[in-house]
């Protein structure tokens, strides 16, 4: 009985930690994605200014 408890409480252990785990990949993804959005809006509209002056 002690036994189960000890590989439940590891299963469930290891569940969360794979959970944060993937909460954790998204944030990093979220934050790169919010940053190629910063640099595209900072170089497209020179480039839109750049096209219509010519």
């Amino acid at each position: 009985m002690v036994l189960w408890f000890k590989n439940s409480i590891k299963r469930l252990n290891e569940k969360k930690e794979a959970e944060q785990q993937a909460q954790t990949e998204i944030s990093e993804l979220q934050d790169a994605i919010i940053e190629i959005a910063d640099i595209v809006a900072a170089t497209v509209p020179a480039s839109e200014e750049d096209s219509t002056n010519g």
